[in-house]
């Protein structure tokens, strides 16, 4: 989708049922559910309004302070020239239409990029700062604290200083002064790791008091509510959750309960600059209740709802605790049986249709990583388990009118510096075979590098299949994207739970689908 260049201008200009306007001082985006307006200042958003156009309710109380978005790189004070671009269109395989503006600022130090996408129908614009420094390594050395200093501050609110000079910490998503005065305050915790857990969600409260002075939270969903009519805010940080974020950058969120003031933080591209973490402030009414509708709205707009491809009932064959010993052509045969007795929509073939062996193999001597130096072919079918190949279960399947998945590991070594070739596997057994489906499992993502590589791997599949592959991200072990990382890709494989081990209690199980429906789409 091409974007096309705004000149200042007064007045809003209308992209589908969106609308963008840019005065050269001033700009605005909004749908029929929100309005946002900043002031820009050489190439800096400044939030100045966030207006609920439903209940034409004012959030902000006074313009703020200080830029937000704002980088983690080091602010030069110098001029930067200002290019605004806009569009209205689809810019993922999976999202539905949305208005996209990009500010783009470009000075002789320091490129930034703000990208802030608006869909059709969801109460929150996204954000995303893109930031790059240009200094030379010789500047970069000279820019660094002075011997004998300590390091930068890491708190917004720095200490006195002289005016005009920045603020301590940068590395700000949002800096909001809100005008209700009473206010309850929601941190939301997901947990994953369920191989390890079991109870996944829980929520702490402040109701907001003057003598609140200073709160330090990490998270990725908090949710601001007025206590007397229910309407509110909810903020979400696209990200892993804390422990799973490659770069750490402490409190997600810091309040000032005396002033009303929110400061969101951690972009999560680490001080060398790069491409930060989306965000979003959504609004809602309603309480409880409108607040699980505008996020599920938000959910269903990154990845719109396909009913030939999402909401299906999969079986894996993971569940009969045989790992891979049963697995081969007859077994599968009955597999495709009895899922067409039950109305499965998707069978999968969990590990052990592939040649190569993994270490969770009821064989010894598989690897967990390093798969393609452990055997190029590692990613073929099985000889002596499939000897006719894949292609007869699959068609077997198909006169069921049934799909077929599969298991996939992408390979982690080197921080996944194989995903190319992970990619173009899964593209060869869609293209080959129809296979719409990938259990991805076995992911570390221990890195920056690794995250990056392995969105890459998602979203070169994605764009080559035009969304139609589905990817089940397992979120039960070791460090991974989890519920709100990669939220584009595809539904969560949430739990394994076994009878044989007294881990499968349906009510639980049901338990955590119901408390985790309340933020996390069910349809994920």
């Amino acid at each position: 989708m091409t974007l096309i260049t705004l000149s200042p201008r007064p007045g809003p200009v209308a992209f589908g049922p969106c609308t963008v306007e840019w005065t050269g001082e001033e700009l605005a985006l909004a749908n029929a559910r929100i309005e946002r307006r900043w002031r820009v200042a050489n190439g800096l958003l400044y939030p100045l309004s966030i207006k609920d156009r439903a209940s034409g309710r004012e959030w902000l109380v006074r313009p703020a302070e200080h830029p937000a978005p704002c980088p983690e790189v080091p602010l030069p004070e110098e001029p930067r020239v200002i290019r605004v671009t806009a569009g209205h269109g689809v810019f993922g395989p999976t999202e539905a239409p949305a208005l996209r503006v990009e500010v783009v600022s470009t000075g002789p130090t320091l490129a930034l990029r703000t990208c802030l996408q608006l869909f059709d129908d969801a109460p929150g614009i996204q954000i995303q700062l893109h930031a790059d420094s240009v200094k030379t390594p010789a500047e970069e050395a000279r820019s660094g604290p002075a011997s004998g200093e300590g390091p930068p501050s890491t708190g917004i609110e720095a200490p006195a200083q002289e005016a005009g000079t920045p603020a301590g910490r940068v590395d700000v998503l949002e800096q909001l002064a809100l005008s209700p005065a009473h206010l309850r305050l929601t941190q939301v915790t997901l947990l994953d790791q369920t191989d390890i857990r079991n109870e996944l969600l829980f929520e702490s409260e402040w109701l907001l008091h003057p003598n609140e002075l200073r709160l330090e939270l990490s998270g990725n969903l908090f949710a601001i509510e007025e206590l007397f009519s229910g309407d509110g805010l909810l903020f979400l940080k696209q990200a892993p959750l804390p422990h799973a974020r490659p770069m750490h950058a402490g409190p997600d969120l810091r309040v000032n309960g005396a002033g009303r003031v929110f400061h969101f933080l951690g972009h999560g591209a680490g001080p060398g600059g790069g491409e930060g973490y989306p965000c979003i402030i959504l609004v809602y009414r309603g309480g409880a209740t409108g607040r699980t509708e505008a996020l599920q709205a938000y959910q269903r707009q990154i990845r719109a709802f396909n009913p030939a491809r999402d909401g299906l009932l999969l079986s894996n064959t993971w569940g009969d605790r045989s790992q891979d010993s049963r697995v081969c052509e007859e077994f599968m045969r009955q597999e495709v049986g009895a899922a067409a007795a039950l109305g499965v929509d998707v069978i999968q073939i969990d590990d052990g249709w592939q040649k190569g062996r993994t270490s969770n193999s009821a064989q010894a001597g598989g690897v967990w990583g390093g798969f393609w130096a452990a055997d190029p072919e590692f990613w073929q079918p099985h000889a002596e388990r499939f000897p006719n190949g894949l292609e007869p279960i699959i068609a077997a399947a198909r006169e069921q009118g049934i799909q077929f998945g599969l298991w996939y590991a992408p390979d982690p070594a080197d921080d996944y510096a194989n995903w190319e070739r992970d990619a173009a596997r899964v593209l060869e057994l869609h293209r080959a075979h129809g296979i719409r489906t990938f259990k991805i499992d076995g992911v570390r993502m221990e890195s920056k590098a690794a995250e990056t590589n392995l969105r890459r791997f998602f979203d070169r599949v994605l764009e080559e299949t035009r969304g139609e592959v589905v990817f089940d991200l397992d979120v039960t072990a070791a460090v991974r994207p989890g519920y709100w990382g990669m939220m584009h890709v595809g539904p969560l494989f949430i739990e394994n739970r076994y009878t044989e081990w007294r881990r499968y209690w349906p009510h639980q199980t049901l338990r955590n689908l119901w408390k985790l429906a309340r933020y996390v789409d069910p349809l994920r």
